[in-house]
């Protein structure tokens, strides 16, 4: 199993649509969500392998490989500092444009390379 861990974002809060896409997103691939609220600090579950999605990644998605047992973790990376949370794998989304990509575009992406590559 797998789930998805999102620090909350600054300009939304769970009664808004972006909360409601979360959640939806992460039903319709079939993973839970944990949302991390602002100054909230991340659990790392048993037997989870954690995959920290950021721009400083060392492994581009392009080839890396999911573990069965993860916990992919999204959010701002210039106010929460993923990189320096403790990680198994630290994963960057490669595409054309210089701007940052925002959680829940980047959990889209992670989660349909997952299933690609799981079949």
């Amino acid at each position: 199993m797998s789930r998805i861990a999102a620090f909350q974002e600054h300009q939304w809060f769970p009664h808004r649509d972006e909360y409601k896409v979360w959640r939806h997103l992460v039903r319709a691939y079939e993973v839970d969500f944990t949302l991390i609220p602002r100054g909230g600090y991340f659990e790392r579950w048993e037997d989870e392998e954690v995959v920290i999605l950021d721009e400083q990644g060392v492994t581009t998605l392009e080839d890396f490989v999911h573990p069965e047992n993860a916990v992919y973790v999204f959010g701002n990376t210039l106010q929460n500092d993923l990189i320096e949370l403790p990680h198994d794998h630290s994963v960057v989304i490669t595409y054309p444009g210089k701007i940052c990509l925002f959680g829940l575009m980047a959990a889209a992406i992670v989660l349909e390379d997952r299933k690609r590559k799981w079949q």
